[in-house]
């Protein structure tokens, strides 16, 4: 394995990718993750059970309404969930921000971040053309840079983004604000 693992190969069945000051964890499924450091010399493998096994237990614990006997914390999968969502909330605010590759490239360059962005993009722009997609016909959507308060878990300087947070939930099925649990 090597950055070709990383950047292209196509059994990573789950697609997430950490990207640390010191390395990187790809994240093939739920029951395989392998660290890299930054010469994507591989530091360790980390290999779980069946990938089912996480899934049963939540609705193992739904159905008996015990929470003490699942495997994570709520807590815990709703952050690991969250950062996604927030990726999410800011491409949907910008979804109609259609912009070249050179233009999205100059954005990027221009945010403050502890990653390299345009290296992201270039992987990104990579992996784009790889699987057909013509960056010609289709363009890039660049989301605002968004403030946010992980106390409060809200943004500081767009309502809009506050109200992506959550939606409206069907009679009989609304989801409680957490000062009403």
């Amino acid at each position: 394995l090597g950055r070709g693992e990383i950047v292209e190969h196509r059994s990573n069945k789950v697609g997430v990718i950490f990207y640390g000051s010191d390395g990187y964890l790809l994240q093939k499924s739920y029951a395989h993750c392998i660290a890299f450091d930054n010469n994507f010399d591989i530091i360790r493998e980390f290999r779980g059970g069946d990938d089912r096994l996480h899934y049963r237990n939540f609705l193992d614990c739904c159905i008996t309404r015990d929470a003490d006997q699942l495997n994570a914390d709520v807590r815990e999968g709703h952050l690991s969930a969250a950062i996604s969502h927030l990726g999410n909330i800011s491409y949907y605010l910008g979804n109609s921000n259609g912009v070249a590759v050179d233009d999205a490239q100059a954005t990027l360059a221009s945010v403050r971040s502890l990653d390299d962005n345009v290296a992201t993009l270039e992987r990104t722009v990579k992996h784009l053309i790889k699987n057909g997609v013509e960056l010609g016909k289709h363009s890039i959507s660049v989301g605002p840079l968004l403030k946010f308060d992980p106390a409060r878990e809200v943004f500081l300087d767009s309502p809009a983004a506050t109200e992506l947070l959550s939606r409206e939930y069907r009679d009989g099925f609304v989801c409680p604000h957490a000062a009403n649990v």
